[in-house]
């Protein structure tokens, strides 16, 4: 980021490193522990190298992201992604992201077809194949997903997300003893991963050891992992108190200038939809599923809860 920050100073001009600026702030918008002015920041860079450039397929790309992840502009995202493809047939980022967009609207098949692309595009990135392995996993097609998220350990054994989802997988298929070693090697790698192992104890039926992780995140860690935290009390019954790390108080078109804190209702939560309408969550393993674990409701109850960019928020369906 700091070189990007360089690069405008130099050339003020150039609208490719405000949109590099722009993706930058998209991963850290949409990380465990986020800027809370991060994404505001992505719009703002990817708008303006539009403004320099309006044929720039990476500046719409980005600009797409905030659309989807941030804005909730369903509409607007899909027409951004499909222009920066119109743009730029080849650009493997906005494949990959145009896909969770498809998976968010339930169209599973177009997703993992833009995945593949995005994967063929960019073949050493292994982002895709643990991508491609959640979005088998969502399809219930277990051994096809396992090969593929271990395609992208054999890129990089330590890979985060590809941890993540093998474990994940293996839990949905009832391995809880191969899920365990996947995501204690998960929490190791990055400790903002250390929820998945509570979480997996509890679905294996370990309480115990479940309990013991919660206790050992810790409250700062509670409320900036807020989605984790609550995956580990559903898995264990819990759904209120999973519910209650989901609440945040939103205002339509209010900005928010600072990272919020969650609030924690004393009675059992009625997850109530807020503002506009359309899919799910804008995050690749917060969908139908989970959305039923946390509240016992199916998704198209009229509610779903989401993390965004480490912020929970209710979105109707």
């Amino acid at each position: 980021m700091a070189y990007l920050h360089q690069a405008i100073e130099k050339d003020p001009a150039d609208p490719l490193a405000y949109a590099g600026l722009a993706g930058g702030y998209n991963i850290i918008g949409h990380g465990p522990a986020p800027s809370p002015d991060a994404l505001p920041r992505a719009k703002a860079a990817a708008l303006k190298a539009l403004e320099l450039d309006e044929t720039l397929a990476e500046a719409h790309a980005a600009l797409a992201e905030v659309k989807l992840y941030y804005d909730w502009d369903w509409a607007g995202a899909e027409q951004a992604f499909q222009r920066a493809l119109e743009l730029n047939p080849n650009l493997a980022e906005a494949h990959g992201h145009y896909a969770w967009y498809l998976v968010l609207l339930g169209r599973l098949d177009e997703a993992l077809a833009e995945t593949k692309r995005a994967r063929e595009l960019d073949p050493l990135a292994p982002i895709y194949s643990a991508w491609l392995g959640q979005q088998y996993g969502f399809a219930g097609q277990y051994d096809e997903a396992i090969d593929e998220v271990r395609k992208s350990l054999e890129l990089n054994p330590d890979f985060p997300m590809g941890l993540y989802a093998l474990g994940s997988i293996y839990a949905a298929k009832g391995m809880y003893e191969e899920a365990i070693a996947v995501h204690q090697k998960a929490g190791a790698v990055d400790p903002d991963l250390g929820w998945l192992l509570g979480h997996t104890y509890a679905l294996a039926g370990r309480r115990d050891e479940a309990l013991n992780v919660l206790a050992e995140l810790g409250e700062e860690y509670r409320q900036r992992n807020a989605w984790g935290v609550a995956e580990i009390y559903a898995a264990l019954g819990e759904k209120d108190e999973g519910a209650s790390y989901l609440i945040l108080e939103y205002v339509p078109g209010e900005t928010l200038a600072g990272r919020p804190a969650l609030r924690r209702p004393a009675a059992p939560p009625e997850l109530a939809g807020v503002d506009g309408s359309g899919p799910q969550c804008p995050d690749f393993e917060h969908g139908r599923s989970a959305i039923r674990l946390v509240t016992g409701r199916q998704a198209g109850d009229g509610v779903a809860t989401c993390n965004q960019g480490g912020l929970a928020r209710s979105v109707s369906d």
